[in-house]
């Protein structure tokens, strides 16, 4: 009986040394992955305090970019993204007078949501994100932005742009999924005749310059159910 305690004894010994054995290992891989992360922040830090040619908040905008959409494993065109302290030499980057001034990702396989840290790219006046057809969303706002291009979006379903500059209507063509759009205040002028529109659901056009809105002289949508026509400059006719 002695024997069959001190047995038992020294099963349960091992037990619970395998199990603080397995303890240790998870704590120590959740605290190397939060180290990780926690690096790779400062890191992106670090590095946009480094850049040349336009601001550090500039470089941390792009790369915020260029982390929400699979810049490191997805993207097929990507020189100096993250890797030369020369912002302006970045692939699809134009400057002016020291700020960010042009974006140009066309064909550039992006994935996911397109989005940065509000206001950071205020020198931003185009943007070009055409063909890349796994993006799913587009917010930039309140920026200063008079052109955006882009067409055969195939998977887009959010775009957001209001608050910025945009003069003219935006052309939605193979924007086949897009469900809402946001262009309010803006300064569109003059008469809109929207096309290519066969899925959104919420059109906001609020707050710009529209003289005319020739809705029903094009097959808009049978999907439209909220249109924002408020603060224009529409006649009674």
């Amino acid at each position: 009986m002695f024997t069959s305690a001190l047995s038992c004894h020294s099963a349960l010994d091992t037990m619970t040394s395998k199990f603080l054995q397995i303890l240790l290992f998870v704590v120590v891989l959740s605290s190397f992955s939060l180290f990780s992360q926690q690096v790779y922040a400062a890191d992106n830090t670090a590095f946009c305090a480094t850049v040349t040619g336009a601001s550090a908040a500039e470089c941390q905008a792009l790369m915020d970019i260029y982390d929400n959409t699979g810049g490191a494993t997805s993207w097929t065109a990507k020189v100096g993204w993250g890797t030369s302290t020369t912002i302006c030499s970045w692939t699809g980057v134009t400057c002016t007078s020291s700020h960010v001034s042009a974006l140009n990702l066309t064909n550039n396989n992006l994935t996911g949501a397109f989005s940065f840290s509000q206001g950071n790219l205020d020198s931003l006046t185009t943007l070009t994100l055409t063909n890349n057809a796994a993006v799913t969303s587009v917010a930039l706002t309140n920026n200063k932005l008079t052109t955006f291009t882009g067409t055969g979006m195939t998977n887009l379903a959010t775009l957001d742009l209001h608050g910025n500059k945009l003069t003219t209507f935006t052309n939605l063509t193979g924007m086949n999924a897009l469900t809402t759009l946001d262009l309010s205040y803006n300064v569109i002028s003059g008469a809109v005749i929207p096309s290519g529109m066969s899925s959104v659901v919420t059109l906001n056009l609020s707050h710009n310059l529209i003289t005319d809105f020739y809705g029903n002289s094009v097959p808009v949508t049978n999907a439209l159910s909220v249109l924002d026509l408020s603060y224009n400059s529409l006649s009674a006719s």
